[in-house]
């Protein structure tokens, strides 16, 4: 059995979230403003650079978790919200090991690409020679230059920079929403009063869910914020977040 989802009003602790959640967005883009000249004659593996364009991967995430909230969809919001956790973590990492991380990072991105890349050559009856030769040619070309590369283990990250509790939540949002757990999946059914089971499409929009979710959300994003200004050293955006992070204190503290 079936049913639609009828999205509920919201209530005031997730009016205060949503209005709380829209002035952080523009904190964030003023971040952007300040460190606009940073960019010029930069390196794309500059640690400013990758650090702004994570900054800006975290913003548009936690606007769609803002949208997928005010839409009543709780499972979409948490996905988007593990994102911004995501990306915090690389952030932070780069705030604490700068140009340390940075050739992690691309020894991460190398052994993502050889995985791929065997994956497909593995296929080889179904690869066409025209396609071989040039991919045989890359994965050779990547083992040269990273003879060691691997993929970045999450679970190490933040433990230097105080973010450590972000692979917690990370974790957490992962299980409950992100991955099709039985836990995620929990959320789609419900017990009728017959012993029946109802499926839902849209799972209910539970008040504390979402209010939780719009809590994790701006914690990723504020984070981001405060390590993206330590390393472009926008001082002046650094300096209002205090306020910031006093108010998200204090609106944490009404859900308990």
């Amino acid at each position: 059995m079936n049913r639609d989802h009828l999205v509920s009003r919201p209530n005031e602790l997730q009016e205060r979230w949503i209005q709380y959640s829209q002035r952080l967005a523009s904190v964030a883009i003023s971040i952007l403003g300040e460190a606009d000249k940073l960019t010029v004659n930069s390196d794309v593996r500059d640690p400013k650079v990758l650090a702004l364009t994570l900054l800006c991967r975290t913003l548009l995430n936690f606007k769609g978790a803002l949208l997928m909230v005010q839409n009543g969809m709780t499972v979409e919001a948490r996905t988007l919200t593990r994102c911004c956790f995501e990306n915090l973590l690389w952030i932070g990492e780069l705030a604490a090991r700068g140009e340390e991380f940075v050739q992690e990072m691309a020894r991460d991105e190398a052994a993502a690409q050889q995985s791929r890349g065997k994956m497909i050559l593995s296929l080889n009856d179904a690869l066409e020679d025209k396609l071989h030769a040039p991919l045989k040619a890359r994965m050779d070309q990547l083992k040269e230059i990273y003879p060691k590369s691997k993929p970045i283990k999450f679970s190490e990250l933040g433990k230097m920079n105080g973010i450590a509790d972000s692979y917690l939540w990370f974790k957490l949002l992962s299980g409950d929403s992100a991955h099709p757990s039985m836990t995620s999946l929990a959320r789609h059914l419900t017990r009728e009063r017959d012993g029946s089971i109802m499926i839902t499409v849209v799972p209910d929009a539970i008040p504390k869910d979402m209010n939780d979710t719009l809590q994790f959300a701006n914690q990723a994003l504020l984070g981001a914020c405060v390590s993206t200004c330590e390393i472009v050293r926008a001082r002046k955006t650094h300096a209002m977040l205090n306020t910031y992070f006093d108010e998200f204190l204090a609106l944490a503290q009404l859900q308990k």
